[in-house]
């Protein structure tokens, strides 16, 4: 039979930059990268989520027509990466009894207890973008990846739902929307995506935590034994680095951002206690400000975002599962000392992320600010053929809202 082959394009709206990716993917495999496309976002996108729209559309229409013309063909099957403040993640359970003479756990106590774990009622107002099953329980004892088989009384389902703001994601899907019509397949969190998209470290089934540090946000993700378990993000990004250097030597912010960029490191190394950085001025006198210094106000705010992080893993009890490492990805990984201010916080191995070896993929690509769109090609190849009659998204969202309008109305007749 022969070899069934789709194109995918995957687009991700940060902060810093747009950027999309066109891939020819098989069920097996990602075939070869089509082409990459990048621009600027010129301070139209904040924290992840559009601020002036007509800019934005611009941006976004430059990106995929660029895409289009390298890769000679058409933009469709579009997965969309998703960040912003509004992502929120939550793990829910569900339960059901083992009722078998032999209290042996079947095909029917495994879906029975997923979907009571499904029937958990999301906050109002916001729509579900990934769900992951992460793990099951035997009478609130041992965790099982597939309890099938085991005896117990109770099994116990966990899953992962990662959701956002309905009113965010549906204006940014009209905006898609008038560009690209209904080829919107599919919404992936952007700190998830990041985990698909670096090259596979040995053991990593025994837990990774990747972090994507941004220009505005940071995303997060803790992967284990090949599925998502935790995931969030952090309103901080390498901006807020830059302004407390702004405001600490009383510069201008792009003058700082140029600083930050040329010499500066998330950690204080000792061999830069005598060198120092000049700081430009209007008059023929510059200043000159200790390396150490200038270094130091940066490990701190790279400190504290990593201990947010560590925080966030306490209170939910999963940093239990964070047993092979940190992956540090996003712009902020190529800054000098990071990887090492990682493994000092989360007191684990940590290392620079390296995106995937995709076919055909250019070497300007290659880096670690690249991987979000990288993953959600990965993601769509893994999705894409598993979901042939799976209506688009935007469909799903406006028929969602339609049901809600149609409750309301019969209940105004009542």
């Amino acid at each position: 039979m022969a070899t069934q082959y789709e194109h995918v394009t995957a687009l991700d709206i940060g902060t810093a930059s747009i950027k999309a990716v066109m891939a020819r993917i098989s069920p097996l495999q990602v075939e070869s990268i089509l082409a990459c496309a990048s621009e600027p976002s010129c301070g139209h996108i904040r924290k992840g989520e559009i601020m002036t729209i007509a800019p934005a559309f611009d941006i976004i229409t430059e990106v995929l027509y660029k895409l289009e013309k390298e890769a000679r063909h058409p933009v469709e099957n579009l997965y969309l990466a998703i960040s912003g403040s509004h992502i929120e993640s939550h793990t829910i359970t569900g339960s059901t009894p083992i009722t078998n003479p032999d209290r042996c756990v079947t095909d029917l106590e495994y879906a029975q207890a997923v979907q009571n774990a499904q029937c958990w009622h999301k906050p109002p107002g916001k729509f579900c973008i990934n769900v992951y099953q992460c793990y099951f329980e035997i009478d609130g004892a041992i965790r099982y990846k597939d309890p099938r088989g085991m005896v117990g009384n109770r099994l116990t389902a966990h899953l992962h739902t990662v959701y956002a703001e309905r009113n965010r994601i549906e204006g940014l899907l009209r905006l898609l929307h008038s560009m690209i019509n209904d080829k919107i397949c599919e919404l992936i969190f952007s700190g998830i995506a990041d985990y698909y998209g670096m090259e596979p470290v040995r053991n990593q089934e025994q837990g990774v935590l990747t972090i994507d540090i941004g220009k505005g946000i940071t995303d997060f993700s803790l992967f284990h034994e090949n599925t998502c378990v935790h995931s969030g993000q952090i309103a901080v990004g390498c901006d807020h680095a830059i302004n407390d250097l702004a405001l600490a030597f009383h510069i201008p912010f792009e003058l700082a951002a140029d600083l930050f960029v040329q010499r500066g490191a998330a950690i204080a190394w000792i061999d830069e206690a005598n060198r120092e950085i000049c700081i430009p001025t209007s008059t023929d006198c510059n200043n000159m400000i200790p390396e150490a210094v200038f270094n130091r106000i940066v490990e701190l705010r790279f400190e504290e975002l990593f201990q947010l992080i560590r925080n966030n893993l306490e209170e939910y009890d999963k940093l239990k599962f964070l047993g092979r490492g940190v992956a540090v990805a996003g712009g902020a990984a190529e800054l000098h000392g990071i990887v090492e201010l990682a493994g000092k916080v989360f007191d684990i191995p940590a290392w620079k992320a390296v995106p995937a070896d995709l076919p055909n993929l250019p070497e300007t690509f290659r880096t670690p600010a690249n991987i979000t769109p990288l993953g959600v090609i990965r993601f769509a190849q893994k999705k894409h053929f598993c979901r042939p009659h799976k209506p688009s998204i935007s469909k799903v969202l406006r028929r969602e809202i339609t049901n809600v309008w149609s409750l309301l109305r019969n209940a105004f007749r009542m």
